[in-house]
């Protein structure tokens, strides 16, 4: 199976935060990243990410939880 490349684009603004056992071993895992702190849980089955500010996209690849940090808010 081909898949396509992550564009360029996309490699600085997805950000590591974390690896899903971390998640699994507590409700939720708190992260700093750029300056932003994070706290990532799961939320009505979904898994977030959220600053006192806003709610970040989320991503797992590879069981490891990647947020999108963008200076346009959602």
């Amino acid at each position: 199976m081909n898949v396509p490349l992550m564009p360029d684009e996309w490699r600085t603004n997805w950000h590591l935060v974390a690896n899903l056992d971390q998640l699994a071993a507590d409700d939720t895992v708190n992260a700093t990243v750029a300056g932003i702190r994070l706290k990532i849980a799961y939320e009505e089955s979904a898994l977030i990410a959220r600053s006192d500010e806003r709610t970040y996209p989320v991503m797992v690849v590879d069981d490891e939880i990647f947020v999108l940090l963008s200076d346009e808010p959602d």
